[in-house]
C-alpha cells in the first residue's frame, strides 16, 4: 500500500514537473520564433500557471478571457509584460482580496484588464504608476522598473497601457495591442 502510494506520488509530481517545464518553454519561447502571431489568452495562461505558487491564500483569481484573434509580437516580451502586469496586481492587492482578469476585443483592439479588489490609487500616484518608483524595505532601497517596462513592451507592439480607479475599490490597468492587421 505505501509503495502504491509513492508511486502515485512520484507520477503526480513528474505529471506537475512536465507541465511546470512546458510553461517555461511556452513562456520564454525557446522553440519559437522571434517575432509572429501570438495567442494572448495561452500567453496568460501560462503567466497564471507559473506563478500560481506565489499567489497568497487569500487571493482569488477570476477570469473571463473572451475569444480573441491572434496579434503580432515577440511572444518572450509579450509574456513578460503579462508577467509584470499580474506581479503589480498582486504586489496592490496584499494578503487578500480578488484580482480579476479579463481580455475582450473592443473596435478592432485586443483590451487585457487586470484589475485588483483591494487597492485605489492617489491621483498622483496614478500618474506616477509608468514613472521609475522606488520602495524602502528594511533590508534594502530598491528602483522599481517593472510597470516602465511594461509600457515599453506595450508601445513597441503598437499598444498602450493605462491605469484607472475603480468607482469603489480597486484599480484596474488596461492594456490595449492592435489586431494584427492580416486577420
Amino acid at each position: 500500500m505505501a509503495l502504491r502510494q509513492s508511486a502515485n506520488s512520484v507520477q503526480t509530481a513528474s505529471g506537475r514537473i512536465s507541465e511546470l517545464v512546458d510553461g517555461l518553454k511556452s513562456f520564454s519561447q525557446l522553440d519559437g520564433p522571434d517575432k509572429g502571431l501570438v495567442d494572448v489568452n495561452e500567453g496568460l495562461q501560462t503567466v497564471l500557471m507559473l506563478m500560481e505558487h506565489q499567489i497568497p491564500a487569500g487571493v482569488e483569481i477570476k477570469r473571463e478571457l473572451l475569444e480573441v484573434p491572434d496579434v503580432m509580437g515577440w511572444p518572450a516580451q509579450l509574456h513578460q509584460l503579462f508577467l509584470v502586469l499580474f506581479r503589480h496586481a498582486m504586489e496592490s492587492i496584499g494578503e487578500a482580496g480578488t484580482i480579476f482578469i479579463t481580455s475582450r476585443l473592443a473596435a478592432r483592439q485586443i483590451e487585457i484588464t487586470f484589475r485588483n479588489s483591494e487597492k485605489n490609487y492617489s491621483p498622483a500616484e496614478l500618474e506616477s504608476l509608468f514613472n521609475p518608483g522606488f520602495s524602502v524595505t528594511a533590508q534594502a532601497v530598491r528602483m522599481d522598473w517593472g510597470m516602465i517596462a511594461a509600457q515599453g513592451i506595450a508601445e513597441r507592439h503598437g499598444g498602450s497601457l493605462r491605469a484607472i480607479n475603480q468607482e469603489k475599490n480597486g484599480t484596474s490597468v488596461i492594456l490595449k495591442l492592435p489586431v494584427s492587421p492580416t486577420l
